[in-house]
């Protein structure tokens, strides 16, 4: 679950192209205009110096002292602590000194500039017809990353939707994750966007490590990548709109990917809740057009648009939204929960998708390609 919170998100995320994407944002409901006037958003690319202005903190590592049996201070040994600047921010969690000290590890951890690592870095996009199209600093610098349109990455599917591929970067100063490069691929319909499940499974990653280096020539192929992924994207859900299914195919599929607990209970009650949502969206929400209803398209399409943005934000909880963005920044794929007896796992949602498809021998052709 995400750490951060809706009004943290929204000081500290700037998004571009919000004309393609408002309705999905989090700050969902507030006027495209208010948004620009508030600088939080832009109509066209984010510019590039007001990502620099965000991304230039320095993060620094520090030495590790504990209370010693005599009260007086104590050297830890082969330990460093990351200490973020201070952050005016109160959601950021990083306002006081406690709350700066980010992560605890050894001494071989090596701390990537986020500047240098998702700015500086992807800058060779620019070149390669690319453009800024969001940079966030979560968590007062425990999160920064960036995210890049390229030009060529915009595919029309004709009486469907259009496919718009992205390139994000990614770094954290709390050992989450190492600094990485990948890819993603942004679905928008009437309005609306649903990050894809389908992935181009390609993200160049690089440790926190003191002899770790950043291959600025890694995001031009990354790009390259990315711009063919999203053409092969295209193609194949041109060949899942051309698989018939009937309704009672629709719901096999859920009732496989969402299996219904035999027991009344919260789980019974919760997954009823989520297929009930399922049936309403695939049989009247815009984004799941009518060209594709009946189609084994128009399942996926479902299936994936709930499990990205079927959960409500309440208030000033902890935003799925948010978990949404870390997983883009991970290069994680839209996931769903999979239990098996009294444990439960987060697993792809698209891996569930195919596995069930298959089970059911819906589109066998399309199965055997994956």
């Amino acid at each position: 679950m995400s750490k951060f919170k809706t009004r943290h998100l929204n000081n500290s995320v700037k998004q571009g192209f919000i004309d393609d994407k408002h309705r999905a944002w989090h700050f969902a409901g507030i006027p495209t205009q208010t948004l620009i006037d508030e600088g939080k958003a832009y109509a066209g690319a984010v510019p590039l110096e007001v990502a620099e202005r965000m991304l230039s903190y320095t993060p620094t590592l520090r030495k590790v002292y504990v209370e010693g049996d005599d009260g007086f201070p104590e050297l830890v040994p082969d330990r460093m602590a990351v200490v973020l600047p201070h952050d005016d921010d109160p959601e950021s969690g990083a306002h006081t000194f406690p709350e700066r000290v980010s992560y605890v590890g050894t001494d071989g951890y090596a701390i990537h500039d986020p500047k240098l690592a998702v700015l500086d870095a992807p800058i060779a996009l620019t070149d390669a017809g690319c453009e800024l199209a969001t940079v966030g600093k979560l968590g007062g610098g425990r999160m920064a990353f960036t995210s890049w349109r390229p030009i060529e990455g915009r595919v029309e599917i004709a009486g469907f939707t259009t496919l718009q591929a992205y390139i994000n970067a990614g770094t954290s100063t709390d050992g989450s994750l190492a600094t990485n490069i990948g890819s993603s691929y942004v679905e928008q319909v009437c309005d609306n966007t649903a990050r894809l499940s389908e992935s181009v499974g390609k993200l160049y990653r690089v440790k926190h490590t003191a002899n770790s280096v950043i291959d600025i020539n890694e995001a031009r192929r990354i790009a390259e990548i990315t711009i063919v992924g999203v053409h092969d994207l295209a193609a194949s859900m041109e060949r899942m709109a051309n698989v018939a299914i009937t309704e009672a195919d629709f719901y096999a599929i859920c009732n496989k990917i969402y299996p219904l607990p035999e027991e009344e209970g919260r789980s019974r009650t919760m997954v009823l809740n989520k297929l009930g949502e399922l049936n309403r969206m695939y049989f009247g929400d815009a984004r799941v057009p009518g060209s594709i209803r009946d189609t084994l398209l128009g399942a996926w399409q479902t299936l994936n648009t709930q499990a990205t943005w079927g959960m409500e934000v309440r208030g000033n909880k902890v935003d799925p939204i948010g978990r949404q963005w870390e997983r883009t920044i991970r290069g994680q794929t839209a996931q769903i929960t999979v239990k098996d007896g009294k444990k439960s796992s987060s697993v792809s949602l698209d891996d569930q998708f195919w596995a069930v498809v298959g089970a059911l021998d819906l589109a066998p052709a399309l199965v055997g390609a994956k």
